[in-house]
């Protein structure tokens, strides 16, 4: 397995330091982009990487700034920006990740806190992606950690407790407890942008204008997770499917859940079904 971290600098300066696995050179036909949480790093979900190395997708994870665990001394850009910001860092990596992997099929891979500001990116920026994956989504503001005495900080820094976030195993516990960062912030800029985009989400958000093939993935026990919300979402599509796989006794970190190996089932079932 091939595993790099780097960086790359954006049209307008910023750099976004990023990691990229890959089984070996070329042996791929598909392209993950993952947007971390960015409650467990990707580089830790080990699991998820496996998984996806296993599916012949080459993994591309950017910690884009507003919301990231990757932090680096040499980067002068604060990340303090709001939407606006979001989308232009996305976008410039995504086009990168485009122009060097050519034709290639792109699917996203969105978790947690992450699916709110990609949501509005995707129906807001042409073209879209013909399918994404989001993991956990948090789509109401309203909602730990980003509500409350937190929003008055400069950035929403990142504070739960593992009771809720993880998964009632013990063994499971002590496994993830060591992985998930404790350098991890929102950008208060970006939250206060998506309560305002939000307030009647999803029925401010325009139709997809092309076919697109969505998987929801979520646990029942998860207290971060809006389950109106997700629903909200399949109804307001027009053009696509989405579909909803939710697990009993899951928590947040799903990938590193008791019940992880019946998720991994179910996408690949969702993933026998795109066909392009």
């Amino acid at each position: 397995m091939n595993h790099v971290k780097t960086y790359y600098k954006t049209g307008e300066g910023v750099d976004i330091h990023y990691h990229s696995w890959e089984v070996r050179q070329g042996g791929y036909k598909w392209i993950a982009l993952v947007l971390e949480g960015p409650y467990l790093p990707v580089d830790k979900n080990k699991r998820m990487v496996e998984f996806l190395l296993k599916k012949y997708f080459k993994v591309y994870s950017p910690g884009i700034p507003e919301i990231t665990s990757i932090v680096s001394k040499e980067t002068s850009y604060n990340g303090n920006g709001g939407l606006r910001s979001y989308l232009a860092n996305i976008g410039s990596f995504r086009s990168f990740i485009e122009e060097r992997e050519g034709d290639m099929p792109v699917i996203p891979f969105v978790f947690s806190i992450s699916a709110l500001p990609f949501l509005y990116y995707y129906f807001n920026v042409l073209p879209p992606f013909k399918a994404f994956v989001l993991f956990s989504p948090v789509l109401d503001y309203k909602m730990p950690p980003v509500n409350g005495p937190l929003f008055l900080k400069r950035r929403v820094k990142v504070r739960y407790k593992s009771s809720e976030i993880l998964s009632d195993t013990e063994e499971e516990r002590r496994t993830v407890e060591p992985l998930i960062t404790g350098d991890n912030s929102v950008s208060k800029k970006l939250v206060k942008d998506l309560r305002r985009e939000f307030k009647k989400f999803p029925g401010n958000l325009p139709v997809t204008p092309d076919s697109v093939s969505i998987g929801v993935y979520y646990g029942e026990a998860d207290v971060l997770t809006s389950v109106s919300r997700i629903e909200g979402l399949q109804n307001r599509l027009k053009n696509g499917k989405l579909e909803i796989f939710k697990y009993p006794r899951m928590k947040h970190i799903i990938f590193y859940d008791k019940y992880w190996k019946k998720m991994e089932d179910d996408l690949n079932l969702f993933f026998s079904g795109l066909t392009f």
